[in-house]
């Protein structure tokens, strides 16, 4: 976050006339990458000092200066190491994500790898199948294949490599993650209809 701020502060104090923000900073580092040489040559020396500088490229560059887009509580962790700053990239590149601060609040809670945050983050994104042509599976099923998951583990554990179980265990993650955040919008269930008492 400090770096983030640094090159921010760097770039606006050479070139205060500009008035630059992040999303000026970070739209002219786009179009730096893109054609160097349609870039304004003030802009694009100093990024060329900064690179040199701090040893960073252009790619590594974007991703530190996208860490000032994200939300307050989220810097907050990321300077306190509750979360790693790969994934505040992830929320970064993300921000247009409708559920992204409860994943951020439950991710704080039970943390996730990396691969299994990018798929809560991007999960809206996919396209949702029509409810009129899905046919709900009973919940009931949904947890015999989870108990049946679960007893050929228990039963089997030795022909399964250390790799196999860690991505079970992130899907995993990612399932009771999934679950967690639809609680609180799932609709009740509909009152049960009292029997007339019988005469």
């Amino acid at each position: 976050m400090d770096q983030a701020k640094g090159i921010l502060s760097f770039i606006q104090a050479k070139l205060p006339d500009k008035g630059y923000d992040v999303d000026g900073v970070m739209s002219d580092l786009v179009m730096y990458n893109r054609r160097r040489e349609d870039t304004p040559e003030a802009f694009a020396s100093n990024v060329d000092a900064i690179m040199e500088i701090s040893g960073k490229a252009y790619t590594s560059l974007f991703r530190t200066l996208s860490l000032l887009k994200l939300p307050p509580e989220i810097q907050v962790a990321i300077r306190a190491g509750t979360l790693p700053v790969s994934q505040g990239y992830l929320f970064a590149a993300n921000l247009d994500c409708p559920d992204r601060d409860k994943i951020f609040e439950a991710v704080l809670k039970t943390p996730v790898t990396y691969l299994a945050l990018e798929k809560l983050l991007t999960a809206w994104k996919k396209p949702k199948p029509d409810p009129g042509k899905t046919k709900l599976i009973p919940m009931k099923k949904q947890i015999e294949s989870l108990r049946s998951v679960e007893s050929r583990i228990e039963t089997g554990i030795a022909k399964y490599t250390r790799p196999d179980l860690q991505t079970l265990l992130d899907e995993l993650h990612v399932f009771c993650a999934l679950v967690e955040l639809r609680i609180p919008i799932a609709p009740e269930p509909p009152p049960e209809k009292k029997k007339p008492p019988q005469v």
